[in-house]
């Protein structure tokens, strides 16, 4: 005899209050090992030669998270830097929220169909640092080209960390929401759906949010950024993304997610001769390209203002001379502390805004008013950018 159509419910303690559910931890992880402060993850790598290896059965990065081979893993690690799913590398450095990744897989469960799954990262800026400030999921499940009831949720997951420990706040809605609103807090679900579950917790040893998803074939991965330690960070923060390839995933939003489609010919290198940039700078330019809403906490009205000027820049000559000009004020970390006194970089996003505007209107004017400002520093600076030198305003 069939069974009968049992939808997925998600059931959670949900608090209709104004202020994020927040969570403390204070694990000391692993041993130390790498570069003299650096501790490798407890229970799941050890140090070896001086460098912190994931234990056998397992891959990844030994200072930041294993996982089990059978996955697609991208991650936005530190100051950040970003390892896509093709594993190149690229800095993402703007105070700003992006996509990173956007799929459907098949839900491997009873009554089966596919999962789709969104996720936002946002970055925040602390003195000269820009880091990773948390991420936004949604999650719908879809069968039989139908969304069955409760098996919609959106989640919010952001932090900071200190010498007294780590602190994660989290907002969300049942509803499939990737822009929010976040309106209910306490999202500690689980999912009612024959054999599968919904997870959302912490390892207090190792200072993560976990949020996963077994039967879609989604794990995603969250430390929160010590604002007391600077560069020298013990636990290394970050934010990593797994997707299961047994559950034969689709990649969508090709043209706009940082993480890229690893099942496609688009690298690194063929959007950057695409679009005449560097490597470096064409993760900066899609950051901000893609016009991803800028919601995150403490955001920067700013980001938008960039996102508007690279996306107006529409000659490719003009857009490589403004990143050439402008790009060292959102990556030198000298500069950014001294242009900009506040904790989400509006500062230097409104001074990239403006000098890419100026560099792609040949404003003389604008461009003059942006290298004064910049010269404000030019004690901070090693080496003067190409900028600040004589003729660079066209």
């Amino acid at each position: 005899m069939r069974r009968p159509l049992q939808a997925a419910v998600f059931v959670c303690s949900l608090f209709q209050l104004s202020l994020a559910w927040v969570r403390l931890t204070n694990g000391q992880s692993g041993s130390t090992c790498e570069l003299g402060y650096r501790k490798c993850i407890a229970r799941f790598s050890e140090c070896q030669d001086g460098e912190c290896v994931c234990k056998s059965g397992l891959r990844g990065r030994g200072d930041f998270f294993c996982f089990q081979p059978a996955f697609y893993n991208a991650e936005v690690l530190n100051d950040p830097n970003l390892w896509n799913f093709k594993a190149e590398y690229s800095a993402v450095p703007a105070p700003c929220r992006y996509l990173l990744t956007h799929f459907r897989s098949n839900y491997t469960k009873w009554p089966f169909g596919q999962c789709e799954v969104k996720v936002h990262a946002y970055n925040a800026k602390h003195r000269g640092t820009v880091y990773v400030h948390g991420f936004d999921l949604a999650l719908r499940i879809v069968t039989s080209h139908a969304v069955l009831t409760g098996t919609e949720i959106s989640f919010r997951k952001f932090g900071h960390a200190t010498a007294s420990g780590y602190t994660f706040e989290e907002l969300g809605s049942l509803s499939y929401a990737p822009d929010g609103p976040w309106n209910v807090t306490d999202t500690a679900c689980y999912s009612i759906f024959p054999g599968s579950s919904l997870r959302v917790r912490h390892d207090p040893y190792n200072n993560y949010a976990y949020f996963e998803v077994e039967a879609c074939g989604v794990k995603v991965v969250f430390r929160p950024f010590n604002l007391e330690e600077g560069v020298s960070q013990s636990q290394l923060p970050g934010l990593g993304v797994m997707v299961s390839t047994e559950h034969d995933v689709t990649w969508l939003s090709s043209s706009d997610v940082i993480a890229l489609d690893p099942a496609s010919d688009v690298t690194l290198s063929s959007l950057a001769s695409s679009l005449n940039l560097t490597r470096q700078q064409v993760m900066l330019y899609r950051m901000l390209a893609s016009n991803v809403q800028q919601n995150q906490p403490n955001a920067a009205p700013s980001c938008e203002a960039a996102s508007n000027a690279v996306t107006s820049c529409t000659s490719p000559v003009r857009r490589r001379l403004a990143f050439d000009l402008c790009e060292f004020m959102v990556r030198d970390k000298k500069v950014i502390n001294c242009l900009d006194q506040s904790e989400n970089g509006g500062g230097v996003m409104d001074l990239f805004a403006r000098c890419v505007t100026a560099v792609c209107t040949s404003s003389v004017t604008l461009c003059q008013e942006v290298k004064a400002s910049v010269a404000t520093c030019s004690g901070r600076m090693e080496v003067a950018p190409p900028l600040l030198q004589p003729g660079a305003c066209p």
